[in-house]
């Protein structure tokens, strides 16, 4: 074919109604697709924000969870010492005295005490002091 001739048909093909329909066309779909992917992006940014309060509740759970139950602490109470058996550094250990509860009130005269607990885990409270 001729260069003349190859012209004239693509001359013919895209002629200006053909080519103005063919950018209308064209810019159609390249907004339809832009749109789309707007829509997808604003999807996306509004299931991480849902996720997000959800995550963040499961790592305190977690965390609470990996956590030693904590011990309830009575307020005024004396601390306790559990005994160990195995000998400290600074010699063997010492032969504990075990006291009734009389003679524990008789260290205290004149203050208000309790004992709460059962038999042999029982704390001593002293009652007068404010917190």
């Amino acid at each position: 074919m001729k260069p003349e001739t190859k012209n004239g048909l693509l001359r013919e093909t895209l002629a200006d109604d053909d080519l103005a329909a063919l950018r209308r066309q064209s810019l159609d779909i390249l907004l339809a697709a832009a749109r789309q992917r707007r829509h997808r992006r604003g999807l996306m940014r509004a299931g991480v924000f849902a996720a997000l309060p959800i995550f963040i509740i499961g790592m305190l759970w977690a965390h609470r969870r990996l956590l030693p139950p904590a011990k309830p602490a009575i307020a005024g109470s004396l601390p306790t010492r559990e005994a160990s058996s195995a000998p400290t550094a600074a010699g063997p250990p010492e032969k504990v005295k075990f006291i009734t509860d009389d003679e524990l009130f008789a260290l205290f005269p004149g203050k208000p005490l309790a004992l709460i607990g059962p038999p042999g885990q029982q704390r001593l409270v002293f009652l007068d002091t404010k917190q």
